[in-house]
């Protein structure tokens, strides 16, 4: 059975303020000098996966030209758009559904365009793994990553004992826990970290919606058959919001786990860096043209420019070419709030 890629790349947000924006969100950034975005790196694991013919993006409408700027030699036809912030499910289903009327008979794989993963070679077997669960089984597989810390942050999944090498049979999973709750599940080898992959006969995709959110794909039906694009986002914009997980993986009583064996973060705060990148002596971490004297466990990242620090502790900065974030360790998680609140003066 052949393989369709679905890269989403429809993310709006600031948590990377001020290198983030929502003219230019986390997936089309790059942590490295002239080095590929998030969403170019997915797209090139995309390739190990599928042909380039199988591969499509799903994004939302005012980021169509920065997709096509960074995939050059992508078919138009292969971006889908979304008409509003409609969450995961309605995109998803709607983007299943136009596949279908591509190809009669193919599994798709889900990927998100915006995480840190460390080793491509072991992300692709552990994929082609969940593939071949998927095409042996009909059911919904995910991916989960084994927690090394109790974070918050993540959604979870249980899962009961191991149904083949890797596989694990979905118990149920848990949105993002109190940190007593977090804790506990550091601690129980059942839980795994839910990293928001989804892959899936096509047809059995589809079937699954139907039976769990059947208004939905009725709307979505209405986008397929649209003819203009006023229509097709009338139509779209008339679908609630809502998330895959909720809308469907929660729901199903026919969903598989495969374990993953490679390193992966959200990078959902600066604070990430700290994770995926190497310090120096002193505990700094820098990216860009940044130099450190007297300083320590300080995070200093530039993007147009340089950043020198001086005899600085615990801080973290980071240049853009437009603004200037400079913010206690402690403060981190304040940015975005902040940030939200400065990008509407």
């Amino acid at each position: 059975m052949d393989t369709v890629v679905l890269i989403l790349a429809g993310g709006v947000g600031n948590r990377l303020w001020p290198f983030s924006s929502k003219e230019k969100p986390k997936q089309f950034l790059s942590l490295e000098t002239g080095g590929p975005s998030f969403f170019q790196q997915t797209y090139h694991r995309a390739l190990k996966i599928a042909d380039d013919s199988h591969i499509f993006v799903l994004t939302r409408r005012e980021y169509r030209n920065l997709v096509l700027l960074q995939l050059p030699h992508i078919s138009e036809d292969n971006v889908f758009l979304e008409y509003d912030a409609k969450n995961t499910a309605p995109a998803i289903v709607t983007a299943a559904l136009k596949i279908q009327n591509r190809f009669e008979n193919v599994l798709t794989v889900v990927l998100t365009s915006d995480s840190y993963i460390s080793d491509d070679e072991v992300f692709c077997r552990d994929v082609q793994n969940a593939i071949k669960a998927a095409d042996k089984t009909d059911k919904l597989v995910t991916l989960g990553i084994t927690p090394t810390r109790p974070d918050t942050n993540y959604g979870y999944i249980k899962c009961f004992e191991e149904k083949f090498p890797d596989v694990y049979e979905v118990n149920r999973f848990t949105e993002k826990p109190s940190k007593i709750k977090a804790v506990e599940f550091l601690g129980d080898k059942a839980y795994y970290w839910n990293i928001g992959l989804l892959i899936s006969k096509n047809s059995i995709l589809v079937e699954q919606f139907r039976m769990h959110l059947p208004e939905v794909v009725k709307c979505a039906e209405k986008v397929c058959l649209s003819e203009n694009i006023r229509e097709e986002e009338c139509h779209y914009k008339s679908m609630p919001a809502i998330s895959v997980d909720y809308a469907l993986l929660e729901k199903s009583k026919d969903v598989l786990m495969v374990k993953g064996h490679f390193g992966w973060d959200d990078i959902g705060t600066w604070a990430a860096l700290e994770r995926i990148c190497t310090a120096d002596k002193d505990g700094n971490v820098t990216v860009g043209n940044c130099t450190t004297k007297n300083s320590r466990n300080c995070t200093v990242v530039s993007e147009h420019g340089s950043v020198i620090t001086v005899g600085t502790q615990d801080l973290l900065i980071v240049k853009s070419r437009d603004n200037v974030i400079v913010s206690s360790k402690d403060s981190i998680h304040e940015i975005s709030g902040i940030c939200a609140l400065y990008d509407k003066k």
